[in-house]
């Protein structure tokens, strides 16, 4: 049987690496265990928006620049809190 020596220094240096990929996967996995603030029924598209309160797409564009709705973007698309446009669609400008 031959006994093969390894430097402590390599062993602790593989040690530091594994830490460091066990840390960056543990954060990932909570990243995805993390419920979503916003609930994606919810969330409709600029054309459902518009249509639910009865306006131009442009008309979002203004209260969101108003700070009267706020969009969230998912991916490359646009959504609207249903709430938030109803509660912008029936109050007084």
């Amino acid at each position: 049987m031959q006994i093969v020596t390894i430097p402590f220094s390599r062993i602790d240096s593989r040690i530091d690496q594994i830490e460091d990929l066990l840390y960056i996967i543990q954060k990932q996995i909570e990243k995805m265990d993390k419920p979503s603030t916003i609930d994606p029924e919810q969330l409709l598209t600029k054309k459902e928006a518009a249509s639910l309160a009865s306006c131009a797409t442009s008309t979002l564009d203004n209260w969101c620049r108003a700070g009267r709705i706020n969009k969230f973007h998912v991916g490359r698309s646009v959504r609207y809190k249903r709430r938030e446009v109803i509660e912008a669609a029936t109050k007084k400008a």
